[in-house]
């Protein structure tokens, strides 16, 4: 999808706008509507496969996460945190199983190029508050709190949820990605070194 806000979106105003076709005419793989003077696809969607409705597609079209994308922390039910070094190492295992299932969701909802289920950290005291955005309506995000992934930070004036401000989320991501985009390819400069 090529626009993601209202001024993405306005900048388009006044130019030559149309739908196109991908693939067969008569049974089109893809759909798009296109900016003609600037070459840019605004947005589209792909057919479903064998004429179904795929249930996830009307989730996120909805504006609603489909469930297996929400971040459900792994239990620590049964675990004694007894200073031993076994008990740390099971608590520290969990924890990252819980990051990596998250960044899994998160990469899976970046690959579709889509902020539902996408993952936003807000940075508090010593770390960072970890949400997940969970539904969109107009401009507005609804963002759950994650847990089990070590200090589980909640910012004061959002606690466990909130709606904010689609837009704040959308440069949250923004900056995120770029950041994360950064450190990759710092990594790969020192690997090649």
């Amino acid at each position: 999808m090529g626009v993601h806000s209202y001024n993405e979106l306005k900048a388009h105003i006044g130019h030559n706008v149309v739908i196109v076709a991908y693939g067969d005419p008569d049974d089109p793989a893809n759909v798009a509507v296109e900016c003609e003077d600037c070459g840019c696809v605004l947005f589209d969607y792909d057919r479903p496969e064998d004429g179904l409705v795929d249930p996830q597609a009307e989730l996120l079209e909805a504006g609603l996460i489909a469930d297996d994308h929400i971040y459900k922390p792994a239990s620590e039910a049964g675990l004694v945190l007894d200073g031993s070094k076994g008990a740390w190492d099971a608590h520290s295992s969990l924890m990252a199983a819980n990051q990596a299932r998250l960044d899994e969701i998160d990469a899976r909802a970046k690959t579709r190029g889509d902020i539902l289920a996408r993952v936003v950290n807000e940075p508090f005291a010593d770390g960072y508050a970890v949400y997940q955005v969970h539904e969109i309506r107009d401009s507005q995000a609804r963002i759950v709190r994650c847990i089990g992934l070590g200090d589980d930070w909640a910012i004061p004036y959002w606690g466990d949820e909130a709606w904010v401000e689609l837009g704040f989320i959308r440069k949250k991501l923004e900056h995120q990605d770029n950041l994360k985009a950064l450190f990759s390819r710092h990594r790969e400069n020192q690997d090649s070194a």
